[in-house]
């Protein structure tokens, strides 16, 4: 069945990226957990062709910010994809988000 993928399955279905052009956007919130995920997310970018060049790395204060700043990032026309990243603690849950807009 198609929902039976494995890492290798997807891992095989990710484009060339060596020319593409991608924002990051992270919370300063939280801080210790928001940078772990950007050091993650440029990692696998890398893994995946990205060059370093080509990252756009930018900090907003905190979550509420992070949407204003995708944005303006994104305006900026000269990228393939904005990454947001942020953590939110939510009555002793700890929500991670990332979100990706190609």
């Amino acid at each position: 069945s198609s929902a039976n993928f494995t890492i290798e399955d997807l891992a095989a279905s990710v484009p060339d990226a060596s020319s593409m052009r991608i924002g990051i956007v992270a919370a300063e919130w939280n801080h210790e957990i928001t940078g772990k995920l950007v050091d993650g997310a440029m990692k696998a970018l890398s893994k995946y062709g990205v060059k370093d060049g080509n990252i756009t790395l930018k900090t907003v204060p905190g979550s509420f910010e992070l949407i204003y700043g995708c944005s303006q990032l994104a305006k900026c026309g000269l990228l393939d994809a904005v990454i947001a990243m942020a953590a939110l603690f939510v009555a002793t849950r700890l929500i991670l988000i990332t979100y990706v807009r190609l």
